[in-house]
Order: structure tokens, then sequence, then C-alpha cells
């Protein structure tokens, strides 16, 4: 069986994902990886046989989507040439992690392909939605990289073919500690934006990992870090508790390990207010963005916040086995 893996390349989660998924999915055939945008900061250890500028959003130092920027950066007739000459009828399976090219590529050519990740969650309506129900949001969710069929992956199984969280296999093996640290990754955040409000608490150490950081640096109780999967992976590990976007993969990791979490949803990305809805059903603090008392925000959060646990099983060979046994079936009715 010949298998194409799309992934999107944009953010971390989908592609710390793969890295899970690749050599298991070997197994089912043989693999070929298209990479669509570069803004991820963990590499795919394998060979990847395509790669897509894709089609990526950007965001301001204040953590709200930077429109202006994204539509600059937007390339639509490169994306419509790369869609129109992609190879995908050479493939007995198309499995797609949020990735648009190819999406698109398999609908003009009228080819099924598995949409599989966190979005395809959202083919379901008993998914959780934010408060404010967001048109264009939805219609991102749906069109941005529509396949015909949809294996879901959330917090919780809301509905048939959503599963929990694949997680990183070393997640599991690591030694759990209940340090005085809490661990921080605000990818849409500037790092100057954030430190000042952690230097007002400073009986708490802090472990802030910025993608504009080259050298660990040390200001007083706050440890400024660059992105390391390792580093990052060790200080969840033996922190307290985490400071995150409402992201999917990084809430997760912290739920599981028995982390205290407090996320902070990315002004104008829909699918994290969607996010955000299903955590603070779930007891999670939910911020909507960082204030001049913010401070404040965390000495409560700290005090008056429980923890939240789910202890996601590793189910990445559960889930591949579901894909090829009964999806792909569906591919050939």
């Amino acid at each position: 069986m010949k298998i194409l893996y799309a992934i999107q390349g944009t953010g971390n989660g989908h592609v710390s994902r793969a890295v899970e998924i690749i050599p298991l999915l070997k197994e089912f055939g043989e693999v070929d990886i298209f990479l669509s945008g570069n803004k991820s900061q963990v590499k795919i250890p394998y060979e990847i046989k395509y790669k897509s500028k894709g089609v990526t959003f950007s965001y301001t130092k204040r953590g709200s989507l930077d429109y202006w920027k994204t539509a600059k950066e937007l390339q639509l007739r490169r994306a419509y040439q790369e869609i129109r000459q992609f190879p995908v009828e050479e493939y007995d399976v198309v499995l797609n992690d949020f990735e648009p090219i190819t999406a698109w590529a398999c609908r003009r050519k009228k080819i099924p392909a598995i949409g599989f990740g966190h979005q395809a969650s959202f083919r379901s309506k008993k998914t959780p939605r934010a408060n404010h129900r967001d048109f264009v949001g939805e219609r991102v969710l749906r069109y941005y990289a529509p396949c015909s069929h949809y294996v879901g992956l959330h917090f919780d199984k809301y509905d048939q073919n959503i599963f929990y969280p694949i997680l990183r296999k070393a997640l599991y093996d690591l030694p759990i500690d209940q340090q005085n640290h809490y661990t921080i990754y605000l990818s849409h955040y500037h790092h100057i934006q954030v430190i000042p409000h952690l230097l007002k608490v400073p009986e708490v150490r802090f472990e802030l990992f910025s993608k504009h950081c080259k050298v660990k640096e040390v200001q007083k109780n706050v440890t400024l870090l660059p992105i390391d999967g390792a580093t990052f992976m060790q200080s969840l590990a033996t922190g307290s508790g985490m400071i995150t976007g409402a992201g999917f993969e990084g809430p997760a990791e912290a739920i599981t390990l028995g982390k205290k979490l407090l996320v902070l949803p990315i002004l104008g990305q829909y699918e994290q207010w969607c996010n955000a809805e299903a955590m603070k059903r779930m007891g999670i603090r939910v911020v909507k963005k960082i204030r001049k008392d913010f401070s404040d925000t965390l000495k409560d959060w700290l005090v008056n916040t429980p923890v939240v646990h789910k202890n996601y099983p590793n189910q990445t060979r559960e889930v591949l086995e579901y894909i090829f046994t009964e999806k792909v079936k569906e591919l050939k009715k």
C-alpha cells in the first residue's frame, strides 16, 4: 500500500504528532511525507519527499492574528499551481493532518482522503464551540483542508470517529515531580510582553520558552529559554503547572501529567476559542488576554484553580489500526 501523509507544519503540535505516527504508519505500507509550512520549531527526523510553503497565519507580538501580514504572505497563485500539479492519484491512501495543498488536490481530482487530527474533530456538531459562533472560523475549519472522510482527536470522545490526543511517547516515560516552577509557552506573545508580569510574582519561579530567545537568560524569578523539545518536556514534567495558548497538544500534555493549567487563546483564532470552551467545561482556567492586572490573575490562579488530570492513554497504534481497518474500507466503497 502506498500512503501519502500530509502534515501541516505551521504549528509544533502537528509536527510533534507526526513524529510519533510515522514509524507506526510505515507498518501499514510505503509512506511518503508532505510537509506544508515552515513555522514549527520541531523537526521531523524522517525523509520528507515533498515540501511547500503552504498557506500560513502570522501573529502580532500582543497575541492576536496579524491579518495584514497574513494577507501579504499568501501566495495563492503558487498554491493553486501546487494543487493542480500534485500527484495525489499515485497513492492508495491520503492521510491529511489539516494540510490544504493535498486536500484540495484530492478534492479537485475527486480522490478520497482521510482528514486526521484535532481539526477533524470539528466535523462533529457535538464538539464544543466558542460562545461567539464565528461564521468565518467555522468555514476555515471546514474548507481550509477539506477531505472526504475524517478521524478526529480531542480532549474527550465527543462523538464517533473522535479519539483522545496522540501525545509524544517520551511523555509517558518522564519522571514526574512537583517543583516550585511553572512552564510557560505562549507562541503568540513576544516574551518582552510577558516577563514584566512574571516579575511581580517573585515567590514563584517561571521557565519561559520563547521562539525569540537564542540563549538561556535569567531575570530574577524568570528563566528565559530557547525552544527545545527535550528541555521543554523536562520543565513541564518537573514543574507544578503550565501557562500556554489554547492549542491542543500542549494543554493535553499538561492534563495527562496532572499539571495545573492556564490557557490564553489567540485573539481571532476561532479554533483556539473552541478549545478554550472545552477546557473551561473541564475546569481549566481560561484568560482572554494579558492585561495590566495579569500578575493578579496569576496569583489568583495559583491559589484558587484546581488541577484537572486525565490520564490519556498511549493509543497511536490503536488509532492507526482503526483508520486502516475501518476508514480505508470506506474509501473503497
